[in-house]
């Protein structure tokens, strides 16, 4: 074969790998977009007209483009994500998660202990002892978590988030309560341990476009205050599934309810 021909079809396929490799980079990479402060006090007064109160200042000014990932569930259901956090416990002669002092629903565990109140807890350990159960029943398993510690009068609450890629999971929590006397209650909702299966790149819908939506579609009578708009995803139901996708999701609270928005398209959930 002459080199002529050689060195043009290896020019051929090298051209065709580097454009793989260019949608390939492209498909995989954020976006980032801005919104300015008109838009923002238009959205504003907007609202306002459909009795829906918002300080422009919460709404947030940039977004991006957003990952979504399909997830697996390692426990099919509450009752058996309490049972396997009870067998690791007796392994630590630990009574968490005990038959007989945890409760479940389709969506829920608690585990309510059975405090000694002769005995008193030095609240600044709660959240090295919440950290050491999390780590030794797998409450975390195959997940990444950060936690939140909000400090009560003689009460310690230290709330445990999901995270993917610097971005919290807003319908699933894990809670460890502490009063004086030590850990008091475990709580978990939607949480059932989770891994990643698949991932993509998904175009995030701005929240001022949400915003009126919503207003215009909702017709208020009375008038609702937004107290706070946050991005995040969303697990929501999960019965009889064996994988689903997190959504990517604006969360708007007002004064007295919540609201789930899709990212991708606006719709409420």
């Amino acid at each position: 074969m002459e080199w002529s021909r050689v060195k043009s079809i290896m020019i051929g396929i090298f051209f065709v790998v580097n454009v793989v490799l260019f949608i390939s980079y492209f498909s995989n990479t954020k976006t980032s977009f801005s919104i300015d402060d008109k838009t923002l006090e238009s959205t504003a007064i907007i609202l306002k007209k459909h009795n829906i109160v918002i300080d422009a200042h919460i709404i947030p000014k940039t977004y991006q483009d957003t990952r979504t990932f399909e997830l697996k569930k390692i426990y099919e259901t509450p009752k058996k994500a309490a049972d396997a956090f009870w067998e690791k416990a007796k392994t630590q002669d630990w009574d968490y998660f005990s038959p007989q002092r945890t409760r479940v629903t389709e969506r829920t565990f608690e585990y309510i202990a059975d405090v000694d109140t002769s005995k008193t807890f030095d609240l600044k350990n709660a959240s090295k002892l919440a950290g050491k159960i999390v780590s030794a029943l797998g409450l975390d398993d195959k997940m990444n978590i950060e936690s939140k510690i909000e400090h009560f009068e003689n009460h310690v609450k230290i709330t445990y988030n999901q995270i993917y890629e610097g971005t919290k999971v807003l319908d699933t929590a894990l809670i460890f309560e502490f009063n004086q006397h030590g850990l008091y209650r475990i709580f978990g909702d939607n949480w059932l341990c989770d891994y990643v299966l698949s991932g993509g790149i998904s175009p995030t819908k701005p929240i001022t476009e949400i915003l009126v939506d919503f207003a215009v579609n909702s017709q208020f009578q009375s008038i609702q205050q937004v107290t706070s708009i946050e991005f995040g995803y969303f697990v929501g139901d999960r019965q009889n599934k064996v994988s689903i996708s997190l959504i990517p999701v604006w969360k708007l609270c007002t004064q007295n309810e919540e609201y789930f928005f899709d990212a991708r398209n606006g719709d409420l959930l």
